[in-house]
């Protein structure tokens, strides 16, 4: 129930955004029909948490649009498949237990069971690490090359999370940046 209703929330959530900023812009969704909108926006809400195929160019997406990536790399896929990411059980494990300390529950639940400690302990650990690597990753690049930090973000993100997507700005990193990028990617 908890990956399930979590990826249901992350496609509708992501394709709506997507479909919003983008449906204008010339370099991605705009010149397509409002049927090919519909499916190019979905199909750009999931891929970057699972294959990173890109039917888009992420490097004409808006920056918003960019980042909203970013989040989605960034939590990656369900804990039972090949793809990346911090995955959607571990988001939600997070947002249940963000959900109980703000309402001021005793204990956090998802439908109708508690969650142990140890499981929120676990969530809370894996993000704090990965976001450490994130930022590792994206310092070093921003220090080293000439690129917007979106940019490097973007790119650091892809490799942590083993997407594959990038903004147009892989072929040009230096070496250590691409170093970086591996170390982040065996890493994630």
């Amino acid at each position: 129930k908890i990956m399930l209703c979590g990826t249901a929330i992350l496609i509708i959530g992501g394709t709506l955004c997507i479909l919003g900023l983008e449906w204008n812009n010339p370099g991605t969704l705009g010149p397509l029909s409002p049927l090919d909108k519909l499916q190019a926006s979905y199909f750009q809400a999931v891929t970057p948490r699972t294959a990173g195929i890109a039917t888009l160019d992420y490097g004409q997406m808006h920056h918003d649009t960019a980042f909203l990536s970013i989040v989605l790399m960034f939590i990656g896929a369900g804990p039972n498949s090949t793809g990346g990411g911090i995955k959607v059980s571990t988001i939600v494990l997070i947002w249940a237990a963000a959900i109980t300390i703000f309402t001021g529950k005793k204990n956090p639940e998802l439908f109708g069971w508690r969650l142990s400690t140890q499981q929120i302990y676990q969530a809370f650990g894996v993000a704090f690490f990965s976001t450490i690597v994130l930022i590792w990753g994206a310092f070093i690049l921003s220090w080293v090359e000439h690129f917007t930090f979106l940019d490097d973000l973007f790119e650091v993100t892809s490799a942590f999370g083993t997407v594959g997507l990038t903004r147009g700005i892989t072929p040009y990193l230096s070496d250590v940046s691409k170093w970086t990028l591996i170390v982040v990617m065996f890493i994630g």
